[in-house]
């Protein structure tokens, strides 16, 4: 387990969003949104909003300068859209552009004048939309390895917070159970102290990849720091929590000693079964059963039920 100074308590420290802004919360779930969206969606979203800024280009007229208008839909799009179908809009708001001009009467006195025109709005568009695109496929892969941890590939403490938050709401809301197991592996330090830390990353590796495979499609495991594993198990009361953790403990057991790992874990399994149920004193509350089960001699689980504990 790792310490927690005096200054950073428990309740501070683990909660859910204590060292992510509410900004980011928003933000994260505005991404969520639009990126669910289909690209069939995403394309006609795309026209309406060129209709929407052609029609305010056309009857301005000549006498305002509406190009920067036009960067609305590219960059809409960019985002949404994939590479090849962001790159249409580049072509259409050109075109719609040189077309909304000629319509509100400007006449050239070279058609050679025209054409460097439209080439040059074209060229300026289409880099617009290969940067907005670079900058969502940069955005995008930071944000997912800012919630999967770098050692051992699995999610980490802030997308568990995440999760864990919906499944709260769901709850209160729906009244449909989940569970929180707390894992702890026991005698960790030793492997480190006897055999190495790169004998301990791999452990850390080897563990998180065997529970993740022997969970559910619909279950998460995140690693929460040290050689410390959270489970969050939906639609999972008590009873079914008893026999899954037993479950999955048999097998990971089977794998480790068949390593011949020195290790074994401690867990505390905290059930919410209807009501509100607060995701912070979950977490606090399975850490709080961890560490008796390590009281008691380890290698063991103690299950418990929210508001009943």
């Amino acid at each position: 387990m790792e310490n927690n100074s005096p200054e950073t308590p428990f309740d501070e420290l683990q909660k859910p969003g204590a060292d992510f802004p509410q900004s980011s919360a928003v933000r994260n779930q505005l991404v969520d949104y639009l990126s669910g969206k289909s690209q069939v969606f995403s394309f006609l979203a795309g026209l309406l909003t060129l209709a929407a800024v052609c029609f305010l280009d056309y009857i301005t007229g000549n006498e305002l300068f509406m190009e920067l208008l036009y960067l609305v839909p590219i960059i809409l799009t960019s985002w949404l859209l994939n590479r090849r179908l962001a790159l249409v809009f580049p072509v259409l708001c050109g075109l719609s552009l040189i077309a909304i001009d000629l319509l509100n009467g400007h006449v050239y006195s070279n058609p050679l004048v025209l054409v460097w025109n439209g080439a040059t709005v074209l060229t300026v568009f289409s880099i617009v939309t290969l940067v907005f695109q670079a900058l969502k496929h940069a955005y995008l892969e930071e944000r997912r390895l800012a919630r999967y941890d770098i050692m051992t590939g699995i999610p980490n403490r802030k997308m568990f917070y995440e999760e864990l938050d919906k499944e709260a709401y769901r709850t209160g809301r729906y009244g449909r159970p989940f569970t929180v197991a707390y894992v702890d592996m026991d005698n960790f330090k030793q492997i480190n102290d006897t055999l190495g830390h790169d004998s301990g990353d791999e452990l850390l590796r080897f563990v998180a990849n065997l529970i993740k495979r022997n969970l559910r499609t619909s279950d998460l495991v995140a690693r929460m720091g040290g050689d410390e594993f959270i489970l969050l198990l939906p639609e999972t009361n008590q009873e079914r929590a008893k026999a899954a953790v037993a479950k999955l403990t048999r097998k990971i057991n089977a794998s480790i000693n068949k390593e011949i790992w020195p290790v074994s874990f401690s867990i505390g399994v905290l059930s919410c079964e209807s009501g509100t149920c607060n995701a912070r004193e979950m977490i606090k509350k399975a850490d709080e059963l961890m560490y008796e089960v390590k009281r008691g001699g380890k290698n063991g689980a103690k299950f418990g039920k929210f508001g009943k504990y």
